[in-house]
Parts: structure tokens; sequence; C-alpha cells
């Protein structure tokens, strides 16, 4: 378990690794800068202490090496959007809400897709008889035709039967899956 524990920590880390790096450089290039429409109404004195003051004077890859160091810290830096506030208070204010919302559409979403799964295990035990009768239809038709032998016939039987029995166990395991992910969001599956 702690080599498992390790593995996905470890594989965590580079994704969020490849995640911020793939944001950085894509944000560097779509034309402009997170300053350009605001500094673009500001005097020249003031654009250039506000480059310096984030960073945006810097090349390209002092940035990057910068922006790495601040994500492994914690250290987001000061919002552009919202003057004088830290991103990390930002989050924090937002976190709650954000959290909730989103344990809330999973739920929804469990609950769709538990009702979606019902009603495809319903349309299975409804469309069963149909299988079945199309199964026997088969038979008959074979039977009258004399299109094949005794043994041929009797060999087609049981190929139909078992056609008509896969549609049976396609029943049974969705029906057993349904129950599955029933018990397992319903919190039944805790271990004591």
């Amino acid at each position: 378990m702690p080599k498992y524990l390790l593995r996905r920590f470890a594989e965590m880390l580079i994704t969020l690794f490849l995640i911020a790096t793939a944001t950085f450089f894509l944000l560097e290039a779509v034309p402009g800068d997170p300053l350009t429409e605001r500094a673009s109404k500001l005097s020249p004195t003031v654009k250039e202490n506000l480059y310096k003051r984030y960073g945006l004077d810097k090349p390209m890859m002092e940035r990057y090496v910068i922006t790495m160091k601040g994500i492994c810290k914690g250290e987001f830096g000061e919002s552009v959007v919202y003057a004088g506030q830290t991103v990390q208070k930002l989050i924090h204010d937002r976190l709650p809400v954000s959290a909730r919302l989103g344990i809330q559409q999973v739920l929804v979403g469990i609950t769709i897709g538990l009702l979606l799964y019902a009603l495809i295990a319903v349309f299975q035990l409804v469309t069963l008889p149909v299988e079945f009768n199309a199964s026997h239809r088969a038979l008959k038709v074979i039977n009258e035709t004399g299109v094949l032998d005794d043994e041929e016939r009797a060999g087609a039987r049981k190929v139909l039967s078992a056609a008509a029995m896969t549609y049976v166990a396609s029943l049974l395991v969705s029906l057993a899956n349904l129950l599955r992910f029933v018990i397992r969001f319903s919190g039944r599956n805790r271990r004591n």
C-alpha cells in the first residue's frame, strides 16, 4: 500500500508540473500579456512600474522559473484582476463555495448516472421477450423452409438458444453492476 500511495503521489506531482508548464507556455503564446489592455491607457512610467511589479519585464524563461518556484512554495503572487489581493486569499475565500458546488455536482451526476443505468436495465428487461421471440421465429422459419437437415437444425437450435441467453446474461450483468453501484455510493460498503 505505501508503494502504491508513493507512486500515485509521484504521478500527481508530475501531472501538476506538466499542467503548470503547459499553462505557462500556452499563456505565453497568446498575443499580449495580462496588462496589455490596462497598460495602454496609462502613462509610460506607470506602465513600466506595473511591468516591473508583476515581473513582466523579465525574459520568459526567468518568469517560468519564478512561476515554478512560487508554485512549489504555494505562493501564487498578487492578482492582476483584483489589485492588492493575493491569489492565495482569493482561493481561500472562494474554495468553500467551490468545494460545496463540486460535491453537489458529483452527487447529482451519480444520481443521474444511476437512474440512466437503471433505465438501460429496464430496457433490456423489456426487450428480453422480443429477443426470445426472434430466436423462436427463426427456428420456425428454418423448420418450415427445410433449408437445414435434422442435424443442422439441432445445431441451429443450440446457437439460437445461446444467442437468446446472451441477452439474459447481459441483463444479469447490468443488474449486478447497478446493485454494486447503488451499494457503493449509498455508503453501505463501509468497513467497520
